[in-house]
């Protein structure tokens, strides 16, 4: 949400001249309220302190439609009061949620950092895994196809890290998460069945010597 600064500060400067001897039209203090919500928006207000950032955007607008409702043969007074406090108001929640968005952009980017850590580390071990490991060939088609996924999931994870897109960035992670698990169980399994496998080899050799 914006306001055209130059039609509402027009509009005021015309009113302005209407009224000598009245108090001053708050020309600074649209200003400010308005480079305040735009200082928010520009670090993601809107999405991460979303509350706050709208509560600001209505300060403003209510303080311009009270400006504009004025008549101008009636003085200022409480109507001027009236509109500079939703102007402060609209500063004082627009700099809330610049503080708010940036903390909690912050915090999901750590989040999402240390997810994609640990798939990466994860991956890497499971790759290693996989070529020291006989398998099935269909067992390890599975495998395999689950890697690939894991994979792509991960340069999408890295991709919304550069765009800095964290939200979406942590979302992919958890996803890209739970297929290094499916991966884990079916190595795991793998693992398992070899090894009973190997067993069952040594019984038969030596029940053949015997």
């Amino acid at each position: 949400m914006r306001f055209s600064a130059t039609v509402i500060l027009t509009g005021m400067i015309a009113f302005s001249l209407l009224l000598p001897g009245c108090a001053r039209p708050p020309f600074e203090e649209i200003k400010n309220a308005q480079a305040a919500i735009d200082s928010a928006k520009a670090v993601g207000a809107e999405k991460y302190a979303s509350v706050d950032y709208v509560m600001a955007c209505d300060s403003l607008k209510t303080g311009v439609t009270i400006m504009n409702k004025q008549k101008p043969w009636i003085l200022f007074g409480n109507s001027f009061e009236r509109t500079k406090k939703c102007l402060v108001q609209a500063v004082q929640c627009a700099t809330n949620a610049r503080i708010k968005a940036i903390t909690e952009k912050n915090r999901i980017k750590a989040k999402a950092d240390s997810i994609e850590a640990v798939v990466s580390a994860s991956l890497f071990e499971i790759k290693k895994t996989v070529t020291h490991l006989k398998m099935k060939k269909d067992d390890l088609k599975i495998v395999l196809s689950k890697i690939a996924q894991a994979d792509s999931l991960l340069t999408a994870v890295h991709k919304h890290s550069t765009l800095e897109d964290y939200g979406t960035q942590k979302s992919l992670g958890f996803g890209a998460m739970v297929t290094i698990d499916t991966l884990q169980v079916l190595l795991k399994n793998s693992e398992a069945t070899s090894k009973s496998k190997g067993k069952n080899q040594k019984h038969i050799g030596l029940a053949k010597r015997t």
